[in-house]
């Protein structure tokens, strides 16, 4: 049985995850599990162990156990969830931008080739309707062999915000956190977050990179929250390349309040 407060970041990668966990290490009645050396996905495999943390609130960081939303409510009755959400044009670019490797021999190739094509299938088989989403996909592997293609990005963002709905009519509290205005308005925003967890305010939020270290999935944690990120997809996805993208996944940009209007 849990006997901590427990938030879970779930969400797309590269949508703001990062940013939050740095955000809340800073807070001072908040343990904090990061994605490193698969550890918070090992506490959210075994939640009983999490009672072992010294603080009264723990966070789990784990975007890539989004689909795993039946696990999360059987195991973690009463925790809160912050699904992150950004522009998924932004988010396109950086699975591309992203240079990993799987493992120490692997090559090494963009997010998109190593992960995104994984977290898709693993998706669609825990959404509703799957045949459909696999006959698009397998449309778009017919259209194209280059898997850093921008559409598979586009789809990647569309599965894995397809989860939203579900967490929110679930037992599970859940709350949108959008990284543009996550970025755009920090200290009103993060109050909000604040009082949706029921975490008492402290200023030690706004000024993160004081108490955060290290880099993540290209993501500096010891950096003060800035607003470069914003809108970068102008200067690195072509006209063809949001249009390709829109064909994809317009109705979910729609939905999400992301419009495309080519300028």
């Amino acid at each position: 049985m849990l006997t901590k407060k427990v938030f879970l970041i779930m969400g797309c990668q590269r949508s703001g995850s990062t940013l939050l966990e740095s955000v809340f290490n800073a807070h001072p009645q908040v343990h904090v599990v990061g994605e490193e050396q698969g550890e918070a996905y090992r506490y959210f495999a075994e939640p009983a162990r999490l009672n072992g943390l010294p603080k009264e609130s723990v966070c789990l960081r784990i975007p890539a156990a989004t689909h795993r939303i039946k696990h999360a409510i059987e195991k973690f009755a009463g925790a809160r969830i912050l699904f992150t959400l950004r522009d998924p044009r932004d988010v396109v670019v950086s699975m591309r931008k992203l240079e990993v490797r799987k493992e120490l021999d692997d090559p090494i190739d963009t997010w998109l080739v190593v992960y995104g094509h994984n977290e898709i299938r693993k998706c669609i088989a825990n959404l509703a309707e799957p045949e459909r989403l696999e006959e698009k996909l397998r449309s778009l592997y017919e259209q194209t062999k280059d898997l850093n293609d921008p559409r598979f990005g586009g789809f990647c963002w569309m599965v894995k915000n397809r989860f939203i709905p579900h967490y929110s009519r679930s037992i599970l509290p859940t709350k949108i956190v959008r990284y543009e205005v996550l970025i755009a308005n920090p200290e009103p925003y993060l109050r909000q977050v604040c009082q949706f967890l029921d975490l008492e305010w402290s200023d030690h939020l706004l000024e993160h990179e004081k108490y955060s270290s290290g880099q993540w999935g290209g993501t500096n944690k010891g950096e003060a929250i800035h607003q470069r990120s914003l809108h970068v997809y102008k200067t690195y996805l072509s006209i063809d390349e949001r249009r390709a993208i829109y064909s994809v996944i317009g109705p979910d940009m729609d939905l999400m309040g992301y419009v495309e209007l080519f300028d």
